[in-house]
């Protein structure tokens, strides 16, 4: 039974600090990787943009779950989300800057996918910090009331 419960705890501790990496390797295999999917036909476009909205989507759940689950009191934890979460957001940065001065041509559907992936990178750096530098300082205030 204790494995069971350290396996849960080493899950959740990469789930919560390692899913702004995780989501930067998938955006580093997507662009300088060699990810070259087959798009031959209409239904394989629409997949692979399900499937880059389904990924975005994932990463802000997971994303907006850690800020509600952590810990009051702790400012130095926020701190350092907002650090991870900048290194998808870097990566994004970097091949909107590569693909924009044309060292790196990127098809067309993997420009949509930088954008999709951009909005969702910044949406987690700014809304999710913002909740919880909030969500901290509201907890603090309700403990001290007390």
């Amino acid at each position: 039974m204790g494995g069971f419960l350290a396996f849960i705890g080493m899950f959740t501790f990469i789930l919560r600090e390692g899913s702004s990496l995780i989501f930067a390797a998938l955006i580093w295999y997507l662009f300088w990787g060699g990810y070259v999917p087959t798009l031959d036909t209409p239904e394989q476009a629409y997949n692979l943009a399900v499937m880059a909205g389904l990924i975005a989507v994932i990463y802000l759940a997971i994303q907006a779950l850690t800020v509600v689950m952590q810990p009051v009191g702790q400012e130095t934890r926020y701190l350092f989300d907002t650090l991870l979460s900048l290194v998808p957001l870097a990566m994004i940065g970097y091949a909107a800057t590569q693909h924009i001065n044309g060292t790196t041509e990127l098809p067309y559907h993997l420009v949509g996918v930088l954008w999709l992936f951009g909005l969702a990178a910044a949406a987690d750096v700014f809304i999710n910090t913002w909740i919880g530098l909030k969500l901290n300082k509201l907890a603090s205030d309700f403990v001290t009331m007390r």
